[in-house]
């Protein structure tokens, strides 16, 4: 804040809406870069399972990734109305500040909803297989076959029907 640094490491959704509320303009004052936009992309938030729970439960586990992705679609229509849900309903105990809830909210949809991608929710088995290669080289391993450990037919599934 006093010009002593370069960079900070911080989260897109989070330390931004600080700076902004202290007037700071982004792109002006201050500037967000994702680790992708540096070359560096690696999907977060992974959805994950025993592969013996999805073939038991698959049914159950393709419709919770289609309420999933549904419930992301409705929320990048309208923003304000997941915002008071969180606010007023589910989160009304919490003191939640519903300008910075709403602020959070807008700025995580564009990452939920990469562009580039068919859709919310959505993992390029390429992409991911590149990056846990990437790691297991640089821990000295070798990663099994992506198959193995990155299924997405459940997924594939679950887009058919929506």
């Amino acid at each position: 804040m006093n010009g002593d640094g370069d960079a900070y490491l911080s989260f897109a959704i989070n330390q931004p809406i600080i700076l902004e509320s202290m007037g700071l303009k982004q792109d002006k004052d201050f500037f967000v870069r994702l680790y992708a936009d540096l070359g560096y992309s690696i999907p977060g938030g992974f959805l994950m399972s025993k592969r013996s729970f999805v073939e038991k439960n698959r049914a159950a586990v393709v419709a919770y990734l289609k309420a999933f992705a549904h419930g992301w679609r409705d929320n990048a229509k309208d923003p304000a109305y997941a915002t008071d849900l969180t606010v007023n309903k589910y989160g009304a105990d919490l003191s939640l500040d519903r300008a910075q809830q709403l602020r959070q909210n807008e700025l995580q949809i564009p990452l939920v909803m990469r562009s580039g991608q068919p859709d919310c929710i959505w993992l390029d088995q390429d992409a991911v297989a590149d990056g846990l290669a990437q790691a297991a080289k640089g821990a000295g391993r070798q990663m099994p076959p992506i198959a193995d450990i990155l299924v997405l037919d459940p997924l594939k599934e679950a887009f058919a029907t929506l």
